[in-house]
């Protein structure tokens, strides 16, 4: 049995959620032999590194209750599918985000004032299965695109395996301000 750990998190939940199952409930990807879908429960979008848990709790609860940033929107738009040593993931990549950059940054600073380490900047994708029959060689790109309005964060402690693997939530914060246009969007004014 893996040993419980921590991290920062987004879950995906909420319309984006919906609009995942039926965009996966559609594809043929997840229906191949031999594919182990994540339970959608699981679906996130990690921002730090995994940490053994326990840890100072309480110091990880300040840096999340210390982060400022402007909730930010994901675009998803394709799958795409990465082996490395045997194993291939199939993950769910948005569109360039300097919003999630700005979170990214703003919890490894966090982290660093707290005196724990900043890790290494998560990539950004929503994986979909751990364990997939094969490398895609192409990404597939999405009829349409979905669209995550991330406006929370969370600390969760991964525990069980297998099919009682889950994700505890050890603390909630909520991402306020306005946000700053996207690259996208400064390129309209």
């Amino acid at each position: 049995m893996a040993k419980p750990s921590v991290f920062f998190a987004a879950m995906l939940r909420g319309p984006a959620a919906k609009k995942v199952d039926q965009m996966l409930a559609a594809s043929t990807l997840l229906k191949k032999p031999g594919s182990l879908g994540l339970p959608a429960n699981n679906r996130h979008q990690s921002l730090s590194d995994l940490q053994a848990h326990p840890l100072d709790l309480p110091r990880l609860l300040k840096v999340g209750a210390t982060v400022r940033c402007a909730p930010l929107t994901l675009r998803l738009d394709r799958i795409e599918g990465r082996g490395r040593d045997g194993v291939t993931h199939w993950e769910l990549r948005p569109e360039k985000s300097t919003g999630l950059e700005r979170l990214l940054d703003a919890i490894r600073l966090s982290l660093v004032q707290q005196g724990l380490p900043q890790g290494s900047r998560n990539t950004p994708h929503i994986t979909l299965s751990y364990r997939a029959p094969y490398r895609l060689e192409q990404p597939v790109l999405l009829q349409q695109p979905i669209e995550w309005r991330i406006d929370q964060f969370q600390l969760v402690r991964s525990t069980g395996h297998g099919a009682t693997y889950h994700y505890e939530e050890l603390g909630r914060w909520t991402l306020d301000g306005e946000p700053e246009p996207e690259a996208s969007q400064l390129a309209l004014l």
